[in-house]
């Protein structure tokens, strides 16, 4: 993809972001949310991505706790990851939400500086892939003939959220289970791997992980009804035969 003047812009906002101390944050996103808002194509692209966004419920899915090393992941779909920041940024800007707290809460690190770095490397670096994906494609219908020319295996964003939903309730289901200690949190912890395999796209790691968690839950006498539906989200993405 070629890029265009806005394009290296944002790019070059949000590297300048990554490079910078947690102290400038507010001042470099401020200057990346005008970024957005001067050039069309960005706007045009926020239009899309916030078309039907409920983001309450999108932050709820989102802070979903794994009980381990972070409690925010960021949403599967394109439009999602940036309609998200989107807001999110806005929130910061406006004073609505604590930046600062916000990363210590959500990405707990020994520091603020390496909290800041996973919030780049978890929530801006997926948000520039898909405002840069979302620019290119343009039109929602063009994206999605997109897709489906280039053999993508996997499927639209309300697949995406309806697996993310079911594996946040399996969380919740395990959470409140009668198991030790020691299984409910490896239980989590298989979890966030295969919640972080989704969100990669890899099938083969989605297909090794889902295997050996569905076997612990059968095994365990858990979440029957969510494995089923799993199942058949899986099937769609063509990960399970």
């Amino acid at each position: 993809m070629e890029y265009t003047e806005g394009m290296d812009a944002f790019v070059a906002i949000l590297e300048d972001m990554a490079a910078s101390p947690v102290v400038m944050s507010a001042k470099k996103m401020k200057s990346l949310l005008k970024c957005i808002a001067y050039y069309d194509e960005f706007r045009a692209a926020v239009d899309i991505a916030k078309e039907g966004f409920d983001f309450e419920e999108a932050m709820s899915r989102c802070f979903a706790s794994f009980g381990t090393s972070s409690s925010f992941r960021m949403p599967m779909g394109t439009k999602d990851k940036v309609a998200i920041v989107i807001c999110l940024l806005l929130e910061f800007d406006q004073g609505k939400r604590d930046f600062y707290d916000f990363i210590i809460k959500c990405f707990p690190s020994d520091s603020a500086v390496e909290s800041y770095i996973q919030f780049c490397v978890k929530v801006l670096r997926p948000f520039k892939e898909a405002m840069l994906s979302l620019i290119e494609h343009g039109d929602m219908e063009e994206y999605a003939q997109s897709m489906v020319k280039n053999e993508v295996e996997f499927a639209n964003d309300g697949l995406q959220n309806q697996t993310e939903y079911l594996v946040v309730t399996v969380v919740d289901k395990v959470k409140i289970a009668n198991i030790s200690d020691e299984d409910r949190a490896d239980f989590l912890v298989m979890l966030e791997g295969f919640a972080a395999a989704i969100d990669s796209r890899d099938a083969l790691m989605i297909r090794s992980i889902w295997l050996g968690l569905k076997k612990a839950l059968l095994t365990h006498k858990m979440c029957p009804v969510e494995i089923a539906k799993l199942e058949d989200a899986l099937r769609l993405y063509l990960v399970v035969k």
